[in-house]
This record gives C-alpha cells, sequence and structure tokens, in this order.
C-alpha cells in the first residue's frame, strides 16, 4: 500500500529520500515522446491546438511591448493587457514548437529575453506584493516549464539568464520572505497559486536538490492552512468555486510532479481532505451551463478524477474551450485525457489580450487583492 500525504501536508523522512534519489521522470507524459515530435503533431487534439492558435503565431514578428510609460500610467490596463499577450504568444510558440515547428527557434528565443528584461513581474494592480504575487509566480513557471520540456532545444545562453532571473525574483524573495507575503498562509486562492507555483518551478529548475526540497517545505506548509481551512464559511458561492478551481490547477500540477519523480509513493492528491474539496467542483457544473465556454482545463480534471476517485468530477469533464493557453496546462490537456478536446474558432486577433488569458486573475476577483 502506497504512503499517503498526511494531513500535515508534509514529507516523511521516507519521502524526501526518494525525492533525493529517484531518477524518475518528472514528466512521463511528455518524456516518453520528447524525442518524437511527430507523434505528438499527429494527435487531433493538437491539430485543433495548432489552428486555434494561429492568430498568435501569426503575429509573434511583433513583441507586445510591456513599457515602462504604460506601467506607472493610471489604471495601467494598457501594461497588463501587453504584458498577457506577450505570454500568450510565447506558450502558443512553444506548443508549436513542440510539435516539430522548428523555424519559429527565433521568435521563441525573443520572446523569453523579452520577458527576462521586463523590469518586474509584478503587474500594476499588484504592485504593493513587491514581488511575490499570481502574475509573477505564473511567469516564472512558465518559463521554467518551457526550458524543461525543450532542454538544449533552446540556447545556453537563454537557458542561462532564465535562471538568473528565477534567482533573483522568485528563489530569493521566496526564501527570505515568504513569512511577511500575506497570502502565504491565508485561504485566499493567492496561497494556491502562488505556493504550487513556486514549488513546481524550483523542482523543475532548481539545480540544488537540498535547496529545492527546501522550498518544497516552506510551500507545503503554507498549501496545509489552504487546504484545511478552505470552504470553512457556510455559504459558498460560484465564484468562490471558480477561484478554488482556479488555484488547483497549479496544486495539480505541482503534485504531479511529485507523484511521478517518486512513481507514485508521494500522492498528495489522494487524501480524503483533497476529494472532499474535489467534490464541491462538481457544484460548478451548473455555473459552467451558464457562461459560454467552461472555464476548466480537461487535462486538470482528467487527472484530479484519477486520483481522488471523486466520480462527480466526471460532470466538468466536457469537450470545450479553455479561454487560457498557459504552456503547461495546455500541453497536459493534450497529454493527460484518453479523448481529444474540441476547440472552436479563436476570438479575433484584436481580442487576443483580453481573452487569452495565462495569468489566474480570473482566480482572484473576490480575494482581497489589496491586503498588505
Amino acid at each position: 500500500m502506497s504512503p499517503r500525504f498526511n494531513q500535515a501536508f508534509s514529507l516523511s523522512s521516507e519521502q524526501r529520500t526518494i525525492l533525493r534519489s529517484s531518477t524518475d521522470p518528472w514528466f512521463p507524459e511528455w518524456q516518453a515522446i520528447a524525442d518524437s515530435p511527430e507523434d505528438l503533431s499527429a494527435l487531433p487534439s493538437v491539430q485543433t491546438f495548432l489552428s486555434a492558435t494561429a492568430p498568435l503565431i501569426n503575429a509573434l514578428g511583433q513583441i507586445p511591448q510591456t513599457s515602462y510609460s504604460l506601467y506607472y500610467r493610471p489604471g495601467a490596463a494598457g501594461y497588463t493587457e501587453q504584458y498577457r499577450l506577450k505570454r500568450a504568444r510565447l506558450s502558443a510558440a512553444a506548443l508549436h514548437f513542440c510539435a516539430g515547428h522548428d523555424a519559429l527557434t527565433d521568435a521563441l528565443h525573443n520572446y523569453l529575453w523579452s520577458i527576462c528584461e521586463e523590469s518586474s513581474w509584478v503587474v500594476p494592480e499588484h504592485i504593493e506584493n513587491k514581488l511575490l504575487e499570481p502574475y509573477a509566480v505564473q511567469t516564472a513557471l512558465l518559463l521554467a516549464e518551457v526550458v524543461f520540456v525543450l532542454q538544449d532545444r533552446l540556447d545556453s545562453t537563454v537557458r542561462a539568464r532564465i535562471g538568473k532571473e528565477l534567482e533573483l525574483r522568485i528563489f530569493r524573495p521566496y526564501l527570505a520572505d515568504h513569512g511577511s507575503c500575506w497570502w502565504y498562509k491565508d485561504t485566499s486562492s493567492w496561497n494556491g497559486i502562488c505556493n504550487s507555483a513556486i514549488a513546481a518551478t524550483a523542482l523543475l529548475f532548481e539545480p540544488y536538490r537540498e535547496r529545492a526540497l527546501h522550498i518544497l517545505d516552506i510551500a507545503l506548509d503554507g498549501l496545509n492552512t489552504y487546504l484545511e481551512q478552505r470552504f470553512e464559511q457556510a455559504t459558498v458561492s460560484p465564484q468562490l468555486l471558480l477561484d478554488w478551481y482556479v488555484s488547483l490547477e497549479n496544486v495539480v500540477l505541482f503534485s504531479e510532479l511529485l507523484y511521478a519523480r517518486s512513481a507514485g509513493l508521494i500522492n498528495l492528491l489522494q487524501s480524503e481532505r483533497i476529494r472532499s474539496l474535489a467534490g464541491v467542483l462538481a457544484d460548478l457544473a451548473e455555473f459552467e451551463e451558464e457562461q459560454p465556454a467552461p472555464p476548466f482545463h480537461p487535462g486538470v480534471i482528467a487527472r484530479l478524477l484519477q486520483r481522488t476517485h471523486e466520480d462527480s468530477l466526471h460532470l466538468l469533464l466536457k469537450p470545450g474551450y479553455v479561454q487560457d493557453w498557459r504552456f503547461g496546462l495546455v500541453l497536459r490537456d493534450l497529454l493527460w485525457q484518453e479523448e481529444p478536446f474540441s476547440v472552436p474558432q479563436p476570438p479575433t486577433q484584436t481580442a487576443d489580450a483580453g481573452t487569452l488569458d495565462v495569468s489566474s486573475d480570473r482566480a482572484v476577483e473576490d480575494d482581497n487583492i489589496g491586503k498588505d
């Protein structure tokens, strides 16, 4: 019988030893086909994705400008729009590159470098949070996953620059000041988004295994509060449910890295608490019917169903269009479910920045963004 991840959400000494010594792949579904892009591009779901993201690929030649003047303009709406569009295009380019479109090499490098050149990964709306907030940590995870998936197909100088930025913007601040982040042990969805994204980034990119384990311990300690206290209120609104789902995206992604690396011996998603929280998501099925497009990544729901055996999650497994092209989640949509998903025609080019969401701001509308 596999060891359970206990209620304290901390690793046992045995589990830590496994992580120190294991050479199992972090993302086996990708690593099984990494050397055969033709196998990926042959999947019906991938062909659908390539068609849907054509507007983003066609516009790669003009990198969205995330300039100082836009950042400090009152309201700064223009900055955040360009910020999100840049990351949507990078994600699309990386996934097309995975499918064998090698002609995108220069564009991919240029977008990665441009993001590294940004003065801040924190959006103006969250500037009081200094370095660590959902947009910043999602950017870190995006860069880490692109490097992890593409490996030496990326120029070594670009990879080194990304490592430097992750160190300065994410790892050092988190190690030194996580306790001063208002969200660190809060019940807000920022807790689930940020702690999980930072831990996943460290597991994929941090070259020093002991420091990665230390970051992992910090993240699990913060997540413990979030998972134990989520939905203790008597009334749960559709927005709170959606917030929970979006934060759970990173929790599932992060948990599956540990599951794969430990050959299934570390399974954060099998606890009764996670199963009960997963069951709450079924209430979103009714909410979903009122929306023009389902907000659920089918790969996330399929994997959560597989790990928790929470049958009510079947209600959320419907073909649909996820208005969110984050690289890691879309790649898992393609590889974590047996049935292909359908994607209708994408929005017009002028709407790309507002609809192709790569940032998780859809998760934090009611989560006390202005906390100090």
